[in-house]
């Protein structure tokens, strides 16, 4: 796994940029909004058509300034599906929720245990590429947080005010995101959920964002989901931080409770998107027979929300009064029924007022920006549209 290569395909204004450590990124110089945003889109190489989709509809957008398509080739183990078996999957689903792991932290058996259905599996012949898409979020995090580093080093470059995470089948309505955020301030560390599930809080405080309804991070949360981390008698090496500042407090103390098995890939040095990137790399799944640890038993999503929450990246919520909340749910939430944006799933669901879908074909993109641009026809640049 290269640890240093960028997310295989970077599009600027409709072209594909093909990003590497010794090519620069094209120089932003488009007429944006207000808002500058960044857009990172997990998919499968078999579906390519649908990134396209995306990068010609909404992303269009005039706030959109990249966007960056991902697929299993931008995993650790790039060829993930033609080393498991439908069998394998099984295998690892019943790992997962096994008998093995009901001593271990209520927390972890609580979020294990539905990953999914060993005997479901063996009947379904698209397992592998399901089991292995889990990956896909953490690894494209990974990359990302990588390239910022790299392009904040060498100057003359500045993060986005807001980072879009999508699949490759989410479809957003820009003017209604872009008005949405308008009263967000992108300084503070604020993650937003296209589609929060909530968890019972009577059982577990613990919500993640529905991965076909988008995620947003404000710069602030970009900012500590890329920040290097410093832990125990290397405390001091925080640059401008030290060691006594609520974000490194919370990533310390948060590796030293281990609750799904991240710490065995930690590095002192690391940022909360490289240890992504290196616990979902650790566990290979198609080693899964040799696992003798706690595995890799989240679904992308999952993993998503694992993070922003129990490591620090967005802000706590004072109602829940408990710092592992922190994704908010002004869009829409599930929890005994879907609210809000939630129940946007399908063509015929996504009306004019939504803010995100899901489940959207790429001729339906087309279709429903075309909609938008005669409401909004300079939101979208003709250069980009």
């Amino acid at each position: 796994h290269d640890s240093t290569s960028l997310p295989a395909h970077i599009y600027y204004r409709g072209s594909r940029w093909s990003g590497d450590l010794n090519q620069q990124p094209p120089t932003p110089s488009f007429n944006s909004s207000d808002t500058v945003i960044d857009a990172i889109s997990v998919g499968t190489s078999d579906r390519e058509d649908y990134v396209l989709g995306q990068v010609n509809s909404w992303a269009a957008h005039k706030s959109i300034r990249y966007f960056f398509g991902t697929s299993e080739q931008d995993n650790a183990q790039p060829h993930c599906v033609q080393r498991l078996t439908v069998n394998d999957t099984a295998e690892i689903a019943s790992y997962c929720s096994g008998k093995a792991w009901k001593r271990a932290n209520p927390k972890i058996r609580y979020i294990r245990n539905p990953f999914s259905h060993g005997e479901l599996l063996k009947k379904h012949d698209k397992g592998p590429q399901w089991m292995c898409s889990h990956k896909s979020f953490a690894h494209a995090i990974g990359k990302l947080g990588r390239f910022y580093r790299r392009e904040l080093a060498e100057g003359n470059f500045e993060l986005p005010d807001f980072l879009f995470i999508q699949e490759d089948d989410t479809y957003y309505h820009m003017p209604n995101l872009d008005y949405f955020l308008q009263d967000v301030d992108p300084k503070l560390p604020l993650a937003e959920a296209g589609c929060l599930v909530r968890w019972p809080v009577s059982e577990i405080l613990f919500s993640y964002p529905f991965g076909g309804f988008g995620f947003i991070l404000s710069r602030g949360a970009i900012e500590r989901l890329i920040r290097p981390v410093h832990c125990g008698a290397n405390a001091t090496m925080n640059e401008g931080h030290g060691d006594d500042d609520d974000f490194t407090i919370s990533v310390c103390s948060q590796l030293e409770e281990n609750l799904v098995g991240e710490s065995f890939a930690w590095q002192d040095g690391m940022s909360v998107s490289d240890l992504m990137d290196a616990h979902a790399a650790y566990f290979p799944y198609h080693r899964h027979s040799k696992w003798r640890q706690p595995g890799f038993c989240m679904h992308g999503d999952w993993t998503l929300g694992y993070y922003v929450n129990y490591y620090g990246i967005g802000t706590p919520h004072s109602y829940f009064k408990n710092d592992k909340v922190r994704i908010e749910q002004q869009l829409g939430y599930m929890y005994d029924q879907s609210e809000g944006n939630c129940n946007n799933v399908g063509q015929a669901h996504c009306e004019q007022d939504a803010h995100v879908c899901r489940q959207i074909h790429p001729t339906s993109m087309t279709f429903l920006v075309r909609k938008v641009l005669k409401v909004h026809p300079d939101d979208f640049p003709p250069e980009k549209a």
